[in-house]
């Protein structure tokens, strides 16, 4: 049961070398290319996805465990 990091940015970068570190293979969830740049840089499969618009359909979540470290939408937020 591989990790999926959806918002790996700073923290999910040090989650990630940790599992890399167990022999785990961790994907992470960005929204920029340059992001998925640097994760892939990491040796950590990337993916490019902003989850407040992209269809998340395509996320195959089973069998995985799954972080979520995404700021809140910023929509209804005042």
């Amino acid at each position: 049961m591989d990790p999926l990091i959806i918002g790996c940015g700073y923290v999910g970068i040090r989650l990630a070398r940790q599992y890399l570190k167990q022999g785990e293979h961790p994907a992470g969830v960005v929204v920029s290319d340059e992001s998925r740049t640097r994760l892939e840089a990491e040796d950590i499969t990337a993916r490019r996805l902003d989850i407040d618009s992209d269809d998340l359909g395509a996320l195959q979540l089973d069998g995985v465990r799954l972080f979520l470290l995404t700021p809140p939408a910023a929509v209804g937020n005042s």
